[in-house]
């Protein structure tokens, strides 16, 4: 029973995620670590609670956000686009209909370009 409330506090950070920032996160957890400290150090370590439960939800969004992708990624690339692209088949295509298929690319490069994605 005493670990609920940091579970509870570190799923609400979690659900959070998507709509957190990562360095609004950094920073809301430096500074709940920094008043938790703070209040310790003046003998009011109840009073430390609030704060470093905020540090958890902070922390559960860092853990819930995703990384940022590598500046060479498909990804990043601008859409629409046409392009030559160079890779390696990671799976076996997937007919959707008998005009569309599926297919998911290791790919190498793009229009010439080294990429990763």
């Amino acid at each position: 029973m005493p670990l609920v409330p940091v579970a509870l506090a570190f799923g609400v950070g979690v659900a959070l995620a998507p709509a957190v920032r990562s360095d609004l996160a950094w920073a809301g957890w430096v500074a709940a670590l920094a008043t938790a400290i703070a209040f310790s150090a003046f003998g009011h370590a109840r009073w430390a609670a609030a704060p470093l439960l905020a540090g958890v939800v902070a922390v559960g969004a860092l853990r819930g956000t995703e990384p940022p992708l590598p500046l060479d990624d498909v990804a990043r690339l601008d859409l629409p686009r046409v392009a030559r692209v160079e890779g390696r088949l990671a799976a076996e295509p997937l007919r959707w209909a008998p005009d569309r298929t599926r297919l998911s690319i290791d790919a190498r490069r793009v229009d010439g370009e080294t990429r990763s994605g």
